[in-house]
């Protein structure tokens, strides 16, 4: 009682990697056998996001703010196997309670999902390269964040050529909060993280 009790008196912190990649255009293709990959409509994401525990609508929210998202689909059944959604606009992330400006330029990738039965199948990083290739021809650099215990989905984007360039650090005490930004990857200002631009990476 009393460790748990001192163990709610202690400050708790919440780290998150900030990945990213740049520029985008040399990122080869990764095919996955007797899987395709389309854009996703509201008609085929509402399902699919309600079959595993979205909000109701989530999914038409997100197409209606400009967000575009692309499915991964079992040649064989047809069946929705996974999605991901990339935005170019300052996008809030509720796990940090922060917000993310991908900036002129960039884009944010976020809402990685696949389904539980069809893990292990490397379907995150298939999309992973999918949004990379669909966003070379305006982008120049591509950002996400993840948590790093979630080291399959660090695997996916370090194998499309993403890096760390920074740590989000959220703090909590009682009822306070802090938030930090550390390494130089990544400008934090105003509750928004801004990724910075590599010299010469600009089209």
């Amino acid at each position: 009682m009393i460790r748990r009790a001192r163990n709610l008196l202690l400050p708790r912190s919440e780290p998150h990697l900030l990945l990213a990649r740049q520029p985008l255009t040399d990122a080869p293709d990764f095919p996955v056998l007797g899987v395709s990959v389309h854009p996703g409509d509201a008609k085929t994401l509402e399902p699919f996001t309600a079959a595993h525990g979205f909000p109701a609508g989530w999914a038409t929210e997100m197409l209606a703010d400009g967000a575009p998202a692309l499915v991964a689909v079992d040649d064989a059944t047809g069946e929705t196997l996974a999605m991901a959604w990339t935005t170019s606009r300052p996008f809030h992330v509720e796990e940090i309670g922060a917000t993310i400006d991908p900036g002129p330029g960039g884009v944010y990738l976020f809402g990685d999902f696949v389904a539980p039965a069809a893990r292990g199948r490397r379907l995150q990083r298939l999309l992973v390269n999918r949004r990379l290739r669909r966003a070379a021809a305006d982008a120049h650099l591509a950002c996400t964040i993840v948590h790093p215990d979630n080291a399959a989905s660090v695997r996916s984007y370090e194998h499309e050529g993403f890096a760390a360039r920074g740590r989000f650090v959220r703090t909590t005490w009682l009822k306070r909060e802090w938030k930090a930004v550390r390494g130089d990857g990544f400008r934090w200002d105003a509750n928004v993280l801004r990724p910075r631009i590599t010299p010469g990476s600009e089209r």
